[in-house]
C-alpha cells in the first residue's frame, strides 16, 4: 500500500463505448484545410467519414501534443506512417480503446494520391489538454517482426520542477528499487522492458522511439498503476534473483501461447498464489514472456479496482 500514496486517489472515469466511421480528408493537396461544410461530430469527436484513432503508446521523446488523437478516413489499422521519415510510428488504435477522443480542430492522418501517409498538425490553436494524467497508453506489445513483448505505462514522466503534480499523479515518483532511483528519472520514460535475450539482468526503460510495435493490446488502467506494477516487479526481476533467458525448457509451451490481451474476467480471477509467486524471490531464469505474465498478475491482482 506504501506504493500507492496519493495516487490512489486520482482514479479516473473516461467514456469509452461510442462508435466511429470513414470520410475522405478534407484536406487539400498542399496540406491545407479545404473548403467544405462542416459536419457534425460523433462520440469519438471526429465527424461521420472519419475514425478517431490514437497510438498505441505515447511518443515519450516527443511532446505530448503529438500524442493527441487523430481523425483519421481510412481507419486505424491501415495507417502507414513511416517513422524515419515522420517520426511517428504506424500502428495506431481506436482512440475509445485508450479512454479519449478527438476534439474539433483535431490532427488528421491521410494518404496522398501516390500512396504516401501524411501527419498534419491539429487546426485548433488551443493545446491539447487531456489533464494533468493523459489518459490510455497503458497496454502490452510485441515487437514488429520479433517475438519480444513489453508493458507501457502510460504519459511520460517529464521530469519537469514545473510538473511534480502531474510527475507524481503519474507514478513518476515511485521507485524502482534495483536502480535506486524515481522513475521520472527515466525522462519521457513510456515502456518497461525485460531482456531475455540480452545481457540486461534488470528492467529496462524506454521512451518508446526505438520498439516499434507490430501488435498491441490497450489495458484500461492509469498510468499510475502502470508505474506501481513496474515498481513492485523491480524487487525480484534484477541480477539478485533473475538470470536472462530465452531458452525453451526455462519459457514453457504455456507462457509461448498466453494471451496477452486484457480480459476483465480474467483479470478479475487473479489468485493470491499467483500474486506471490510472480513475487518470489528465488533465482530464476525468466524471458520476456515471464515478465509480461507477471507483470499482468500483479497489476490484476493489486490494482484491479483502478481501473479506467
Amino acid at each position: 500500500r506504501t506504493l500507492l500514496g496519493a495516487g490512489e486517489a486520482q482514479l479516473h472515469q473516461f467514456p469509452w463505448p461510442w462508435k466511429w466511421g470513414k470520410r475522405p480528408s478534407l484536406r487539400g493537396e498542399d496540406g491545407g484545410t479545404a473548403s467544405a461544410p462542416a459536419q457534425p461530430l460523433g462520440r469519438d469527436g471526429c465527424d461521420a467519414d472519419h475514425t478517431c484513432c490514437a497510438p498505441t503508446r505515447y511518443f515519450g521523446w516527443r511532446p505530448l501534443a503529438d500524442s493527441e488523437p487523430a481523425c483519421v478516413p481510412a481507419g486505424c489499422a491501415k495507417i502507414g506512417l513511416v517513422g524515419r521519415e515522420t517520426g511517428f510510428h504506424s500502428l495506431w488504435v481506436p482512440a475509445k480503446k485508450a479512454g479519449l477522443k478527438c476534439r474539433r480542430g483535431a490532427p488528421e492522418i491521410d494518404q496522398r494520391e501516390d500512396s504516401v501517409w501524411q501527419y498534419h498538425p491539429a487546426t485548433n490553436a488551443a493545446p491539447w489538454a487531456p489533464g494533468v494524467v493523459s489518459p490510455g497508453g497503458v497496454g502490452m506489445h510485441k515487437l514488429k517482426n520479433s517475438m519480444h513483448w513489453w508493458p507501457s505505462l502510460g504519459a511520460a514522466c517529464t521530469n519537469d520542477d514545473g510538473d511534480k503534480d502531474g510527475d507524481e499523479q503519474r507514478g513518476c515518483f515511485l521507485y524502482d528499487f534495483w536502480h535506486e532511483a524515481p522513475m521520472r528519472a527515466w525522462k519521457g520514460n513510456v515502456d518497461v522492458h525485460w531482456h531475455g535475450a540480452a545481457h540486461k539482468p534488470y528492467l529496462y526503460y524506454d521512451q518508446h522511439q526505438t520498439y516499434s510495435p507490430g501488435k498491441s493490446h490497450q489495458w484500461p488502467f492509469p498510468a499510475f498503476c502502470a508505474r506501481a506494477t513496474a515498481s513492485i516487479l523491480s524487487t525480484v526481476y534484477n541480477p539478485d534473483y533473475k538470470t536472462p533467458s530465452t531458452n525453451f525448457r526455462d519459457v514453457g509451451f504455456r507462457l509461448l501461447v498466453e494471451s496477452f490481451a486484457y480480459s476483465e474476467r480474467r483479470c478479475g480471477n487473479v489468485r493470491e498464489s499467483r500474486y506471490r509467486a510472480a513475487l518470489a524471490r528465488v533465482q530464476g531464469r525468466k524471458a520476456c514472456w515471464h515478465f509480461v505474465s507477471d507483470f499482468k498478475t500483479v497489476l490484476c491482482y493489486r490494482f484491479s479496482k483502478c481501473r479506467c
